[in-house]
C-alpha cells in the first residue's frame, strides 16, 4: 500500500506542474498578442496624411508663379527660332496644368518646315520640352522672283533662311503668281527635278514651263525639254541619243524635246 500512495502522489505532483506549465504558456502568448496589437500601425491616419499632403502640394501647384509658363525648351531645330515656336504653342501665361502636350504638338504641325514634334511636360525649370523634327529642302523654288525651300514631298517651306548651294534651283516659266506658302509643287516635278540633278551633275539650275515640264539650257547652244516624272533615265538616254546623230549630221537645234520619250522632237533640225 505504501508504495501504491508513493505512486499516486507523484502522479498528482506532475498534473499540478503541467496545469502550472500550461497556464504559463498561455500567459505569455496573451503577452505577445497584446504587444502586437499595441504596436500596429493605424493606416487610416497614415492615409489621411497622404491625402492632406497632396491637397498643400495641389494648392502650393496652383498659386505658385514657379508653374507659370513663360517659355519652353526646344531641340532638334536647325532653321527654327525658338521664339517662333514658342508663339506657335499658344501656351504663354497658361498653368502648367493646362497645357495639352497633343494640342500643343497638333500646333507646330502647323509650321510648314516642321515634319514632327515630341512635346514632353516635366518639373520647373524646364516644364517644357519640345523636339523638333525639320523638314529638309531638297529644291530651291523661284516662282515670279519669289523664292521658297521645297522638300522631298513638294511642300513649300519658307523663303530661305540661308544660303544652300548644294540645293538645285529650279526657275519658272509661264507662271504669273508668286510662290506662297500655302502652295505645293507636283510631286512628279519634284522627282523628276531630283533625278536630273543625279544625272546632270553639270546642270546646277533648272527651268519649269507648265506645258514644257522641266529641261535647262545646254551649254551647246539649244533649249533641252524632259518633261517630269520618274523615267527621267530614259529620257537622257534618248535625248543624248538624238543630239549625238543630230551633231554628227552637223545640225544644232534650237530646242530638243524628249518629254516623250518614245515621241522626241526638236526644232531647227
Amino acid at each position: 500500500m505504501t508504495a501504491s500512495r508513493q505512486r499516486s502522489s507523484r502522479r498528482m505532483r506532475s498534473e499540478r506542474n503541467a496545469v502550472i506549465v500550461r497556464q504559463s504558456d498561455a500567459g505569455a502568448l496573451s503577452d505577445v498578442q497584446h504587444g502586437v496589437r499595441l504596436n500596429a500601425i493605424n493606416w487610416r491616419y497614415v492615409s489621411g496624411l497622404i491625402i492632406v499632403t497632396l491637397i498643400l502640394l495641389m494648392v502650393v501647384m496652383l498659386r505658385s508663379d514657379v508653374f507659370i509658363v513663360r517659355g519652353i525648351s526646344v531641340s532638334g531645330t536647325t532653321y527654327l527660332d525658338t521664339r517662333e515656336i514658342f508663339r506657335y504653342t499658344g501656351i504663354a501665361e497658361q498653368h502648367i496644368l493646362q497645357v495639352n502636350p497633343e494640342r500643343v504638338r497638333a500646333a507646330l504641325l502647323e509650321i510648314p518646315t516642321i515634319a514632327d514634334a515630341v512635346v514632353t511636360l516635366t518639373w520647373p525649370p524646364d516644364m517644357i520640352r519640345i523636339r523638333i523634327i525639320e523638314r529638309e529642302p531638297v529644291l530651291i523654288w523661284n516662282q515670279n522672283g519669289v523664292e521658297a525651300w521645297v522638300d522631298i514631298h513638294g511642300r513649300v517651306l519658307t523663303a530661305p533662311p540661308e544660303e544652300r548651294p548644294d540645293l538645285l534651283r529650279v526657275n519658272t516659266r509661264g507662271i504669273e503668281e508668286p510662290i506662297s506658302i500655302n502652295d505645293t509643287i507636283p510631286q512628279d516635278v519634284v522627282d523628276g527635278a531630283r533625278q536630273l540633278k543625279d544625272l546632270v551633275p553639270s546642270e546646277r539650275k533648272l527651268r519649269y514651263d507648265p506645258f514644257l515640264g522641266l529641261g535647262f539650257r545646254d551649254n551647246r547652244g539649244w533649249e533641252a525639254w524632259f518633261g517630269s516624272g520618274l523615267d527621267m533615265p530614259v529620257k537622257i538616254l534618248v535625248y543624248n541619243q538624238l543630239v549625238d546623230t543630230l551633231l554628227a549630221r552637223g545640225i544644232t537645234p534650237s530646242v530638243v524635246n524628249v518629254a516623250n520619250p518614245d515621241r522626241p522632237y526638236c526644232s531647227g533640225c
